[in-house]
């Protein structure tokens, strides 16, 4: 009975633990993230004022590895569409959507991610002059959210670097 209690103790005080590294960022009131905070840092003021075309850097989340980019952008192309509850038809138009205006960084879908709140997130596979590096997508009322992963070595992305990127996106949360 005992070494039974103490199990569930040590069970209990780990996932408290973990649970505790969890932070959770809210940016500019669009949506809410979570993140290891004992393994990734997030920075919203670096690049404050980078704004391009219809574009607007929101944050980065990283480490000394690895950096992941997350802005929002207006993009004409995509009009009304959003993926939060989609249709096949409209996921298959945002893939197309991200393929043909990506075609210049050779983009190639590596996979869909759609999540317990019904958002999908598109993730792809990209290519410019430094090498390999990911973006993940999604869309809300003709808003591109992206969120960019690359290693901060400059080196290929690579699975381990992708999956880094699903799981962060797993914890995107719609704002009320």
């Amino acid at each position: 009975m005992k070494k039974r209690f103490l199990c569930l103790l040590i069970a209990l005080l780990l996932l408290l633990a973990g649970s505790a590294l969890a932070q959770d960022y809210t940016a500019s009131g669009l949506f809410s993230i979570s993140y290891d905070e004992g393994t990734y840092s997030l920075n919203s003021t670096e690049y404050l004022g980078d704004t391009q075309d219809n574009g607007l850097w929101l944050f980065i989340v990283y480490n000394t590895d690895a950096i992941f980019d997350v802005t929002i952008d207006l993009e004409p192309t995509l009009g009304n569409l959003s993926l939060v509850h989609p249709t096949k038809a409209q996921i298959e138009d945002h893939i197309y959507l991200v393929e043909e205006g990506y075609q210049d960084l050779d983009a190639t879908l590596m996979q869909t991610l759609t999540l317990e709140n019904g958002v999908v997130f598109n993730l792809f596979r990209l290519r410019d002059s430094y090498g390999i590096f990911y973006l993940a997508q999604t869309v809300v009322q003709g808003y591109a959210i992206d969120f960019k992963a690359y290693y901060a070595d400059n080196r290929d992305g690579d699975t381990s670097l992708l999956t880094a990127l699903g799981d962060l996106v797993s914890t995107f949360r719609p704002a009320p």
